[in-house]
């Protein structure tokens, strides 16, 4: 663990972030900008909330909001790009939320419970989200 956060702290084009319950501190969740490129301003977004408890709420709008926020405004990032199983729908359901596009598909990428799955493949530009937020 204190190589990973040696890793996390020194570099330049990853950012991650603890989603934690406000009420409790109760840590549930990571999110996350990965394969930062500050030329083209872009960046891999990336969302888990372990705590199956916790993944029926608000927390992952909250925190995916935040992210997207801090990416575009904060970092001046133009565009985003995110990944996820086919068969995540909750994880589908939270980027058509966000107005993400979805580009298409990595074929049978993803190993899960002895099946290969795809991963559906997403993207966000600066100049879309800001017409909705």
């Amino acid at each position: 663990q204190k190589i990973f956060y040696e890793q996390i702290k020194n570099s330049e084009n990853k950012l991650v972030l603890c989603i934690c319950d406000k009420k409790n501190d109760k840590h549930i969740g990571v999110c996350g900008l990965d394969s930062i490129n500050w030329i083209n301003r872009s960046a891999d977004l990336s969302i888990i909330i372990g705590d199956k408890r916790y993944q029926k709420g608000s927390y992952a709008i909250e925190a995916f909001s935040l992210l997207i926020q801090c990416a575009f405004i904060n970092l001046n990032l133009k565009n985003l790009r995110s990944y996820f199983n086919e068969k995540n729908i909750k994880s589908e359901k939270l980027h058509k939320l966000f107005k993400f596009d979805f580009i298409g598909k990595f074929k049978k990428i993803s190993y899960v419970n002895g099946h290969y799955y795809d991963d559906v493949i997403c993207q966000l530009s600066r100049q879309k989200w800001s017409k909705f937020n």
